[in-house]
Formats: C-alpha cells, structure tokens, sequence
C-alpha cells in the first residue's frame, strides 16, 4: 500500500467512527427526549429547594424557557451515548497500538512496585 492509499483508508475508517458515534449520540436523544421534562425537573430539583418559598425559575431570554431543558437532554444523551463513543474511539484507535508498535501495554500485579516501568498496574514491554 502506498502512503496516500493508507492515508485515505484511515481517513474513510476515521469518518465511519464519527458517523456511528454520531448517529449513536441520535439515537440517545431521541430516546431521552420525551423524558425531557422529567429529566429537567430532577436536575433543578437541588436549585429549586435552596430558593425561597414561593419563588421559581425566571427565564431571562425568550429562548430560555425552551434552551434549559433541551441542553439538559442533550448532556444527558452525552452521557447515556459516552460508552458507545469511547468504544468507537477505541476500535479506530486500537488496530495502530499493537500491530507494529514497540511499545505493548501488560496488565500485572506487580507493576506499581517499579515507578520507571508503569502506571497504575501496567508495564511497558519494550
């Protein structure tokens, strides 16, 4: 394979990975939505009881009232979407660390004992 060619076969398989990660991040949405109010409610509720008795939210902007719960959803689609984003990162990621890497991560127990050779249980494989 010549450069180019490799090049552009990353680029293909990096534009599938943002594609399903998007369309993963979608479909999330689209399923917390009609929870969206619920969802909102619940997020305030820590706000709304360290206000006064009798007070309420105030929208400062025409667009508030319809902006603060549909940013809530779309955090909330962030989250429920975040491990099928990491793991498409991972499989554009993972096939460029081991097939002609110097360098291969390995699980051990004894790896926090040799500060140079690891990180949190893993060593370094040279």
């Amino acid at each position: 394979m010549t450069a180019s060619s490799l090049f552009l076969s990353n680029l293909m398989q990096l534009r599938s990975a943002v594609l399903r990660s998007a369309l993963g991040f979608l479909i999330a949405m689209i399923v917390i939505f009609p929870f969206m109010d619920e969802i909102f409610n619940f997020a305030c509720t820590p706000l709304l009881s360290a206000l006064p008795k009798g007070t309420s939210l105030l929208a400062v902007g025409v667009v508030s009232p319809v902006m603060g719960p549909l940013r809530t959803v779309l955090f909330a689609a962030l989250i429920l979407s975040l491990p099928w984003i990491l793991l498409q990162i991972w499989y554009f990621v993972a096939p460029g660390l081991y097939q002609k890497s110097a360098v291969k991560p390995r699980a051990s127990a004894r790896g926090y004992k040799a500060p140079n050779r690891g990180y949190s249980g893993f060593q370094c494989i040279v």
